[in-house]
């Protein structure tokens, strides 16, 4: 635990000190950017499928809802950035509390398949609600994030923003893992019957890991929309879904510093080896049967069961 914490601690510094470290190359900002926010939206889908075991295929359009809410309310209507950011989370929260209450009666592929037709629903509503979204031509001069004055429109400022958004997600992830409604989100991932039996309330927690989910889903789509000044359908479109799937197998159902390191790396990656071009789909492909074969649970089971063999 202690060499653990050693290790967060420098990773939590060298994430703080990376635009001292880089100076002015924007690009790698740029980058670390894009991966902060995969790991708030890869957190967010970590509470719902690998803490209580929901199989929600509607992750992005929940991304979506809240990119398009706060871009139009800060463009369009003028919106304060934070008012536009409180918009964001609550109407992804609201839509994933009526997908929670199909989800009391269903589970597994029947699940997947509803959650999937909401996603289909929105995504057709972007793309073809010319007169609001703009369609395939996507919403471009999005004001940077902005509050009490101060805006964030220098990569540094924009970085440190998704920092701490990044950072608060993975605490209070922790947080609630440990916590009594954790605990219940386990034991229904587990058996949900034998949950409810031992007494767990098991649609009020369902509810809260969907709701919970669906918050830092709009958040993480509020910060990406003001973070590259523009958004259209692709961007919320079914490829993104299969990126989280691999980083929450890779990374580990449940496991939140695995999912988080796992979606840092995981958009560098995609970015360092695009030489590879179509290629890196298979390198991609391969890594996770290989991973799948030797650590079912993921990259953080791995790493303990080589620290335990390493005592040994």
């Amino acid at each position: 635990m202690r060499i653990g914490a050693v290790i967060l601690g420098a990773a939590c510094f060298l994430a703080v000190a990376l635009p001292g470290l880089v100076s002015f190359e924007d690009y790698l900002l740029y980058n670390a950017g894009i991966a902060l926010i995969y790991v708030v939206l890869a957190t967010g889908y970590n509470i719902l499928l690998g803490l209580c075991g929901q199989l929600s295929m509607a992750q992005v359009a929940f991304f979506g809802l809240g990119g398009y809410a706060s871009a139009l309310l800060t463009r369009d209507l003028h919106w304060p950035w934070a008012a536009a950011l409180l918009v964001a989370a609550l109407l992804p929260t609201a839509g994933a509390w009526v997908i929670a209450r199909a989800a009391l009666r269903l589970t597994g592929p029947y699940l997947a398949m509803v959650t999937f037709a909401f996603h289909s629903a929105l995504f057709t509503l972007f793309t073809n609600w010319v007169d609001l979204t703009n369609g395939w031509g996507g919403l471009s001069r999005i004001p940077p994030a902005a509050v009490a004055g101060f805006a964030f429109d220098t990569p540094a400022r924009v970085y440190y923003l998704l920092l701490g958004f990044a950072m608060l997600a993975v605490a209070l992830s922790l947080r609630l893992k440990a916590s009594r409604i954790g605990r219940a989100m386990l034991a229904v991932r587990e058996n949900r019957l034998a949950a409810k039996g031992a007494g767990i309330d098991t649609a009020r927690i369902i509810t809260i890991g969907f709701c919970l989910s669906g918050a830092m889903a709009g958040i993480a789509g509020s910060l990406h929309a003001h973070f590259v000044h523009y958004i259209d359908p692709t961007t919320f479109g079914l490829p993104r879904m299969v990126d989280l799937l691999i980083i929450l197998i890779i990374g580990g159902r449940g496991s939140i510093i695995g999912v988080a390191v796992t979606a840092i790396a995981y958009v560098f990656a995609l970015e360092y080896l695009r030489f590879l071009e179509e290629w890196k789909l298979m390198v991609f492909g391969a890594l996770l049967i290989v991973m799948v074969s030797v650590s079912p649970d993921g990259l953080g089971a791995l790493v303990r069961r080589l620290a335990r063999t390493s005592r040994a």
